[in-house]
């Protein structure tokens, strides 16, 4: 067996010494390569069982053949897969020869299949190389630099279509395909004009397509304009697409870097409204927004109402004809938000500020809330307050209880956000908050950082929190007092609450 005779040439391998094997092996007439097949089908097919791929082999030449395939088609073919087309049943019918023929030309798909992986993997490589370097470069060229890449990728792509339009042979060219089919027509006795002339119709329609193009069209229009001729031509793509000069050009500058842009004014940045005028505009702006937060003037409105009652000018005078000139209202818009008048910048919100302290103690925040679903009535207890009750249309329902509803005390840490909650009866009075201050200055264990009295305490600005009850004993304990502007948005807010 020869999976025998190779674990028995291993085995006498390890015991002799250096160079004692090969002669070893010619003494008994066994050739040194055929030795090394020998132990090398042994340690293939020693690894796991392959009773079922050495009974298809069957010969001991095929086994041979079978050892130069992997571990993992060996253990494949073995459990019924096909490796490289070959199966179990192919093993047993083929001859010696004939599976080694197959599994060569197996093993030379597979190289040959690395080879195109390996060569699509470097030419990947490559060509992810080249755009990196391109995309260094663009980034690193100056505008005019970028326009004339541009400008040649445009010639480049104008010159294919020339090629493919150019006339050639029967085979190259859109004239040799066409010359090439009116021959054929014409042999034939057939009419194809009709379609020829429809393809040809629509290429020149996608050209003019191309070239009619609002934004490409005003482009090579005003690149192909003469000195003092681009206004015109600028003021009438302008009124076509219903906008302004201004924006013609941004559109246009971003098609081509080559346009040469519009002189800057050398007044630029300078306006002829006075800081008078654009306090008075401001003013009627904002007198005009109704409380919800709209308004109701524009500012052409505004400057026509002011310029009628002889309050505002906005005129500028041309130093060189004498005109005298209404200044526009983008530009008093421009000039109310450079001088910080605008509505929407005087009506924007203040910042919001984050307080910040440094350590537990240091500063509490203190808010009671009334529970308007429960109240205590002293004869019977708890009570619930229902809708049909108690709401606004029945006032006297909730005079009478009033001094009998549930009012919650809230105190936060500001740095840790511990809180501490207890629930009193009656109205919002210094006597209650003094008494549930005092509780929640109580010790109440280690892992409870309200302990002790704050260094601050910030109350809203109630009857009871500003009353001298509260303010003695605070001044008494040494706690500073941070009442809060009524309806500011800075207003105490624990985040102990809900």
């Amino acid at each position: 067996d020869i999976l025998e005779m190779g674990r028995g040439l291993l085995l006498i391998k390890e015991q002799v010494g250096h160079g004692e094997f090969i002669d070893l092996c010619t003494q008994r007439g066994l050739h040194r390569r055929m030795a090394s097949r020998f132990m090398g089908v042994a340690l293939k097919f020693s690894k796991w069982d392959s009773k079922s791929l050495l009974a298809a082999a069957g010969t001991q030449t095929k086994v041979i053949e079978l050892a130069v395939l992997d571990d993992e088609e060996i253990q494949a073919l073995d459990s019924g897969d096909s490796v490289a087309g070959i199966t179990l049943d192919d093993v047993e019918r083929m001859s010696a020869s004939q599976l080694r023929t197959a599994l060569r030309e197996a093993k030379a798909d597979g190289e040959a299949k690395d080879q195109r992986i390996t060569k699509l993997s470097d030419d990947l490589n490559k060509a992810e190389e080249k755009t990196a370097k391109a995309q260094r470069k663009w980034k690193k060229a100056t505008p005019d630099e970028q326009s004339q890449e541009l400008l040649t990728q445009l010639e480049q792509a104008a010159a294919q279509v020339r090629i493919a339009i150019a006339s050639g042979s029967e085979e190259a060219g859109f004239s040799g395909a066409v010359i090439a089919l009116m021959q054929h027509a014409e042999q034939h006795d057939l009419n194809v004009e009709e379609q020829v002339a429809g393809l040809i119709a629509s290429l020149i329609n996608d050209l003019r397509l191309v070239r009619d193009h609002q934004e490409v069209g005003a482009a090579a229009d005003l690149l192909c304009a003469g000195h003092g001729q681009k206004r015109a031509i600028a003021e009438r793509y302008a009124a076509e697409w219903g906008c302004s000069v201004q924006t013609l050009y941004r559109q246009v500058s971003k098609l081509t870097c080559s346009l040469k842009p519009r002189k800057r004014r050398s007044d630029r940045g300078n306006s002829g409204w006075t800081l008078e005028e654009l306090e008075l505009i401001s003013a009627v702006l904002l007198e005009s927004r109704r409380g919800t937060g709209k308004r109701l003037a524009s500012i052409g409105e505004a400057i026509d109402m002011l310029r009628a009652n002889d309050m505002v000018r906005g005129e500028v005078i041309d130093g060189e004809t004498g005109e005298i000139r209404q200044l526009s209202e983008s530009s008093a818009a421009k000039a109310l938000r450079v001088n910080r008048l605008h509505p929407d910048q005087l009506s924007a919100p203040a910042p919001k500020v984050q307080l910040a302290s440094e350590h537990p103690n240091q500063v509490w925040q203190a808010d009671p809330s009334l529970c308007v679903l429960y109240y205590l009535k002293r004869q019977d207890g708890l009570h619930a307050m229902p809708a049909s009750e108690f709401y606004k249309n029945k006032p006297k329902n909730l005079a009478r209880v009033e001094n009998e509803r549930v009012w919650r005390y809230v105190f936060t840490d500001h740095t840790s956000g511990a809180f501490y909650v207890e629930y009193v009866l009656g109205a919002e009075s210094g006597e209650n908050l003094c008494r549930t201050f005092i509780n929640a200055m109580q010790y109440r264990g280690a892992a409870d950082p309200l302990c002790g009295a704050p260094m601050m305490v910030m109350v809203d600005p109630g009857s009871a929190n500003t009353g001298a009850m509260f303010k003695n004993l605070c001044a008494a304990l040494g706690i500073r007092i941070g009442i809060n502007q009524p309806g500011q948005i800075g207003r105490v807010l624990c985040r102990g609450r809900g």
